[in-house]
């Protein structure tokens, strides 16, 4: 783990019932489900580091399909309003199945560190036909 003074440890996702499914996954950024019922806003004062972590269950994405930790300071529901939350992207690519994926640490932008901001996760490079699967997904700072 990075040094910090404290760690921050957010499910964006656990259904018990049934994977997740990311229905007829698009080419442009799109929020996770088609939907921005996942937003959070969490105040990353103090943080350094920021992880992704996915448990990629059933159906795979399209070959180059991610999903991408972004940022924003205002609500918005419109996914291009959001901003790459790391120094390089917080992502993994979601083209297998049955594994668990990590972005690894990955440092913050010094706007994102900045205080309250909302955090979403956004998929991109689907087919628009494809409908990948997911068990849970959670973010980490420290």
């Amino acid at each position: 783990m990075k040094p910090g003074a404290w760690a921050v440890n957010t499910v964006i996702h656990a259904e018990a019932d049934a994977n997740g499914v990311f229905t007829n996954m698009p080419a442009a950024d799109t929020f996770l489900f088609n939907s921005a019922r996942h937003i959070q806003l969490l105040d990353l004062n103090g943080m350094t580091f920021v992880r992704l972590k996915v448990n990629k269950q059933g159906t795979a994405g399209q070959a180059g399909a991610k999903l991408t930790l972004k940022y924003a300071f205002s609500y918005s529901e419109t996914a291009s309003n959001y901003s790459d939350i790391g120094t390089s992207a917080v992502e993994v690519a979601i083209d297998a199945v049955n594994t668990y994926l990590d972005s690894g640490w990955i440092e913050l932008t010094d706007e994102a560190k900045s205080g309250d901001v909302y955090i979403a996760v956004v998929g991109s490079g689907g087919n628009g036909v494809l409908d990948p699967a997911f068990g849970t997904i959670s973010m980490a700072f420290v």
